[in-house]
């Protein structure tokens, strides 16, 4: 690596890791202020407030990465060009357009590297730190994300959260797109990898004329359905406590049983595509403070980084719930937001930049 890449990618490195921890502590102040006014109206000691906050740090890590890089960004290459020394990257025969290739190469390496480890210790300190607060109010947390559903030959088995890990229990067999029977059950639970479901109604049907009509209804003491209990139990987790590695797994388990969890597909495909939308903001911003000419204040520059950082987060996370209503759009929900801040970025670039 040349020196002139080296001492980019340290500027960028430096500005970007205190632009983090100065993100992080703000957060985290305000919600030690929050959890000050549940100290002070419930039996919650503040002991367990400060471990709260303290295992909530690398959480803020991994979702303000992103912002924090582009802010880091904006701010070290901005402080270059009011220090004139972009004019000497300029002047060693380095132009714009390879400047501006290195600008977005090094932010990109970084955030990949970071999520990576921020996603294997993230996920598991958000965990405890909920299992910290629930135990000091004295509760038990159970945090539904989605029913869990699964198709093997002619059956289709819905599984939904209940209390105490039980789940509430339908089975449907339906064959050329008659429904034969019909199976409920409360309170089912698993033994080892064996879906118990202990009492439970077995109504069978007879079609006759597109009508369908109960013919028997008798009681079912076991079902023999094979399911993959790690992904079943995912139901009773949040999402955001789930390191993507897992998830990974999770979504394979589920195409594999055929089930539907757009939630997951959802979740990692957030995750996946933050790199890629560092690219996008980079972009648009690059074109503002890559201007020899121009000598853009502190304040200005971190102003436009937080506007596009908070636009950018507002946007996905309209198309993403959007996206949910429609199966077809799911992987597009995350994604049109990036893309369309990378065209947006490219044609700044273009336009503004000299070649």
């Amino acid at each position: 690596m040349k020196i002139l890449d080296k001492y980019l990618l340290k500027s960028i490195f430096r500005t970007s890791l205190l632009v983090l921890f100065s993100l992080v502590l703000v957060f985290a102040f305000f919600q030690f202020i929050e959890e000050l006014n549940e100290v002070h109206e419930k039996n919650y000691p503040l002991e367990s407030a400060i471990k709260y906050i303290l295992f909530l740090f690398p959480s803020y890590f991994n979702s303000l990465l992103v912002l924090a890089l582009m802010i880091g960004t904006v701010f070290s290459i901005g402080q270059l060009n009011s220090d004139k020394e972009l004019q000497i990257f300029h002047v060693a025969s380095i132009s714009q357009r390879n400047l501006i290739e290195k600008i977005i190469k090094y932010p990109f390496l970084i955030s990949i590297v970071l999520i990576l480890l921020f996603e294997l210790i993230a996920p598991n300190a958000l965990s405890f730190a909920n299992q910290i607060k629930d135990q000091a109010l004295g509760r038990n947390s159970i945090q539904n994300t989605s029913d869990y559903w699964s198709k093997k030959n002619n059956e289709i088995l819905l599984l939904s959260k209940a209390k105490d890990n039980k789940y509430d229990l339908r089975l449907f067999n339906i064959k050329n797109n008659n429904l034969l029977s019909y199976i409920d059950s409360k309170g089912a639970y698993f033994s080892g990898m064996n879906l118990i479901t202990g009492d439970s109604k077995k109504i069978q049907f007879q079609n006759n004329d597109n009508l369908i009509i109960p013919i028997e209804s008798i009681s079912q003491d076991n079902i023999d359905f094979k399911l993959d209990f790690e992904e079943v139990k995912s139901l009773s987790k949040n999402l955001k406590t789930i390191s993507l590695f897992k998830l990974v797994k999770i979504l394979s388990l589920s195409y594999q049983n055929q089930t539907n969890r757009n939630e997951i597909i959802l979740e990692l495909i957030s995750r996946i595509i933050k790199p890629f939308t560092l690219i996008g903001m980079i972009l648009i911003t690059v074109s503002y403070i890559l201007d020899f000419q121009r000598n853009i204040s502190i304040g200005k520059r971190v102003f436009i980084s937080i506007v596009i950082g908070t636009i950018t987060h507002l946007f996905t996370k309209i198309s993403s719930v959007i996206s949910l209503k429609f199966d077809a759009m799911i992987s597009i929900g995350p994604i049109l937001p990036t893309l369309i801040l990378i065209m947006i970025g490219m044609l700044l670039v273009k336009i503004k930049i000299r070649p």
